[in-house]
């Protein structure tokens, strides 16, 4: 029997949830330590597969707020929210990043945009305090 072939979309939303499953509590740990300090920071997190359509112009945008050079393959990091550029900010406006009803905290939740091989995705990943003591052993 062949192999049935998944429609690219779904693919695409597949290794988007995986890479913000594999990388979303780290990110999140990152962000609530830098928050812990610059208590009005608006946070984003950025997911770079490297074969992604935007890795090269997402490596940049992402050198440009890094303290170290960025290692080769996968990229993940935190920025202001004010940095994203155009094609990027709708994405933390609409869908899975829409902050939920009654986060009353902007930085409870932790938008994450999502760069794949066929597309750019956005999720949300908890980040507030409660969370940060849900997760403590």
């Amino acid at each position: 029997m062949p192999a049935v072939k998944r429609p690219e979309s779904l693919d695409a939303r597949a290794a988007a949830e995986r890479l913000l499953r594999a990388h979303g509590p780290a990110l999140a740990e990152a962000a609530r330590a830098i928050l812990a300090r610059h208590r009005g920071a608006r946070l984003a997190g950025l997911i770079v597969a490297p074969d992604a359509r935007a890795a090269a112009e997402l490596r940049l945008l992402l050198q440009q707020y890094s303290n170290a050079p960025l290692p080769d393959g996968e990229l993940v990091g935190l920025l202001p929210r004010e940095c994203l550029d155009d094609r990027l900010r709708p994405l933390l406006r609409t869908g899975a990043a829409t902050e939920p009803p009654g986060a009353n905290d902007p930085q409870h939740w932790l938008p994450v945009v999502v760069a794949t091989r066929d597309a750019l995705r956005a999720g949300l990943v908890p980040c507030g305090p409660a969370e940060a003591a849900a997760d403590a052993p």
